[in-house]
């Protein structure tokens, strides 16, 4: 399985986010995903410009083994605001730009949901993390439930447009 990130160079913009199975099967296409990292978080390490190569910065381009950890029922407020209700998925850098930002010391980077802000409409309530990818509920339910249904592992890829 491949979760398929396509996003802009302008993290201002919402990318996607697939899912794909070994026979090439699109299980989950193109539901929206945002990659940008919050600008008081990024300027907490002097990464101002939000710079995915260093800490701080917006989800680097790259590809990604996972790791799924699955949230048990009930999900504390804190976890289920950041995170959702469903799970997290920890992004482990394996080549491009996300492993070169490993290098530059780049750790924690994941996917998951959170609970949606009305006030970021252009993101459709999706809020910037602290550099990871973040999905709405439903989709990082539907992923969770595609992935628990086969026996595959499931890597990452994030590319531009």
């Amino acid at each position: 399985m491949k979760l398929i990130i396509v996003v802009p160079v302008n993290r201002d913009q919402l990318g996607t986010v697939s899912l794909v199975n070994a026979a090439g099967q699109t299980l989950i296409d193109k539901a929206v995903v945002l990659c940008r990292s919050d600008k008081e978080f990024a300027d907490g390490f002097g990464n101002t410009p939000r710079d995915p190569m260093q800490r701080g910065g917006d989800t680097p381009y790259g590809t990604y083994s996972c790791t799924i950890s699955k949230f048990t029922p009930p999900v504390d407020e804190p976890h289920e605001h950041s995170y959702g209700p469903y799970g997290f998925i920890l992004l482990t850098p394996t080549g491009g730009d996300a492993l070169k930002a490993a290098e530059n010391g780049r750790r924690g980077i994941g996917f998951h949901s959170g609970v949606l802000n009305p006030v970021y409409t252009q993101w459709q309530g999706l809020r910037p993390t602290h550099g990871c990818s973040r999905v709405k509920d439903e989709t990082m339910l539907d992923i969770l439930t595609e992935c628990a249904a086969v026996n595959e592992t499931l890597t990452c890829e994030i590319t531009p447009p």
